[in-house]
């Protein structure tokens, strides 16, 4: 198992994204999301991702890219220590959050495109049932 480490609580995390984009992206993830100020990764994950990543793409908004990219035997791992300051530069403007909701509509476009949610989400059902766990799950 990969583990992700996450700043926000579940709860917290969703209920912010929830705000920004006005759905639960989790549920699209299959997985909580990753929070691109502040999130740490493995190298082992990083060597998994690095490809399936558009880091070519500047239209594309990372942390959601990288949060789908991720496979089900990769868990988030909520660690509580991990803190730091965050600008509300996006939020500063109706241009600034335009830009971003537009970043995130690119990355759906092209990330659904790479994997349909429904099907991501029946590997991840899948994996669960081969493996007796819950596929990305947050742990604490």
């Amino acid at each position: 198992m990969n583990f992700l480490l996450c700043p926000f609580s579940d709860t917290k995390l969703t209920q912010t994204l929830d705000s920004y984009l006005g759905t639960q992206p989790g549920w699209l993830f299959g997985h909580p999301p990753l929070f691109g100020s502040n999130f740490a990764l493995q190298r082992q994950v990083w060597d998994r991702l690095r490809s399936a990543v558009h880091r070519d793409n500047p239209r594309v908004h990372d942390d959601f890219d990288i949060s789908y990219q991720l496979r089900p035997d990769m868990a988030v791992v909520y660690d509580p220590l991990l803190r730091v300051r965050v600008s509300a530069r996006p939020l500063t403007s109706w241009r600034a959050l335009g830009r971003r909701l537009a970043m995130t509509w690119t990355t759906c476009q092209v990330d659904f495109a790479q994997e349909a949610p429904l099907r991501r989400r029946a590997e991840r059902r899948q994996w669960a049932r081969e493996h007796g766990g819950s596929p990305g799950s947050l742990r604490r």
